[in-house]
């Protein structure tokens, strides 16, 4: 079973909400809330480095995510594709501008910052 879940993946301040708590077990398909679409790996790429892109959600294994804490009491997550194993990953460019069209890609998890992502509740949708 696949679980849909709306994901803000943006910096948010920290109100005094509960934390949400994926189940470990489960596979999560991530939508966008303004477009209905889901996050996907391109073509199901299974190499390093495939860029993911938004696609109509057909439970697709590209389109299924682990949500796996990275450390015991934390608050972040990886996300790791069902299909290739690789997770999520902010490709940060160092010379490029803040927030400059940085691109989700596919990696292996390295544990960089990167490829940590929290769960923000965005109210009823």
């Amino acid at each position: 079973m696949v679980r849909v879940f709306f994901l803000c993946l943006l910096a948010l301040s920290a109100a005094a909400q509960a934390p949400l708590a994926p189940d470990n077990k489960a596979l999560y398909g991530v939508i966008n809330r303004a477009s209905g679409r889901s996050l996907d790996v391109a073509r199901a790429a299974t190499t390093s480095g495939a860029a993911t892109v938004q696609w109509e959600f057909t439970h697709a294994a590209s389109q299924q995510w682990h949500l796996v804490l990275i450390r015991e009491g934390g608050e972040y997550y990886r996300l790791e594709a069902k299909h290739s194993g690789l997770c999520l990953t902010l490709e940060v460019n160092p010379t490029a501008p803040a927030g400059a069209n940085t691109p989700l890609v596919q990696r292996p998890f390295t544990g960089g910052l990167g490829q940590q992502w929290r769960l923000v509740p965005t109210g009823i949708v």
